[in-house]
């Protein structure tokens, strides 16, 4: 069961869900394609001659930027899998993190202010940090929001939906 499953409020209705964007998976590839250089260049160098302890040293290198890219993608994925952003009819919820997590639970009458930064690479894939300033000051930023724009949008109209309601 999901923490936003689990901390919804009686009749309290999801408008906006969303994961991290998948740019928290292009470790994994810069990797990959670490990888796949260094085997193209120790082939077309001749450097599968060298060997330490008789082992070629080209392969200890694509191996271990293998095993980096396999351990990237588990991070990711655990980041991935551990985040939630979701915008309700009553309040913001955002949590990062699995065993030592983050979380935000703000109802739209103490949100000050909420804030987009992004990155140029952010601006061309469309994700970007979420800054969202409670009463008292308190800013907290969570990264790699897909559609920051969308979702800082989708919190105004509440915040002014529940102003005219009143």
């Amino acid at each position: 069961m999901s923490y936003i499953s689990k901390t919804l409020l009686k009749n309290e209705n999801i408008l906006l869900q969303e994961k991290p964007h998948w740019i928290i998976f292009s470790s994994v590839l810069s990797w990959i394609v670490l990888a796949i250089i260094f085997w193209f260049l120790s082939g077309l160098l001749g450097f599968s001659s060298i060997s330490i302890f008789s082992v070629d040293f080209p392969y200890i290198i694509e191996l271990l930027f293998f095993v980096m890219a396999i351990f990237s993608f588990v991070m990711a994925y655990i980041i991935y899998i551990s985040s939630e952003y979701v915008i309700t009819d009553k309040r913001v919820l955002m949590k990062t993190g699995l065993i030592n997590y983050h979380a935000l639970e703000l109802f739209y009458g103490k949100i000050e202010s909420i804030y987009v930064n992004q990155t140029i690479g952010g601006r061309i894939f469309d994700y970007g940090t979420i800054v969202i300033r409670g009463t008292g000051g308190t800013g907290d930023h969570f990264s790699n929001v897909p559609k920051p724009h969308v979702f800082r949008r989708a919190v105004q109209q509440q915040m002014e939906d529940m102003e005219k309601s009143k």
